[in-house]
């Protein structure tokens, strides 16, 4: 299961009956299974959460994380609505 706004790098393979929860950020040749938290960066094989997407998303210097601003560039302006909401759900989830 996939669930809205997850990030799946290049080379990574998502195993057999991983659920990947919201707004999670899979790295290039990671190897998640199991149940990944809403919000998560996974690495590594087998698949590690090694940090919070909210973190990224609230650098100082109003830096952003780069896969929000390549979406946002990426689709078109009816999209970007939608793709605020989803900031706004990442960043009001409980912190783990």
């Amino acid at each position: 299961v996939v669930e809205d706004g997850v990030v799946v790098s290049t080379g990574a393979i998502v195993m057999p009956g991983a659920r990947l929860g919201l707004g999670c950020f899979i790295a290039a040749g990671a190897r998640p299974s199991g149940d990944i938290p809403p919000c998560a960066i996974v690495e590594g094989n087998p698949g590690a959460v090694v940090g919070d997407v909210r973190r990224l998303l609230s650098l100082e210097h109003g830096l952003r994380h780069p896969w929000m601003n390549h979406f946002r560039r990426g689709y078109p302006d009816e999209a970007l609505p939608r793709l605020e909401a989803l900031k706004q759900k990442l960043q009001s989830l409980p912190r783990r």
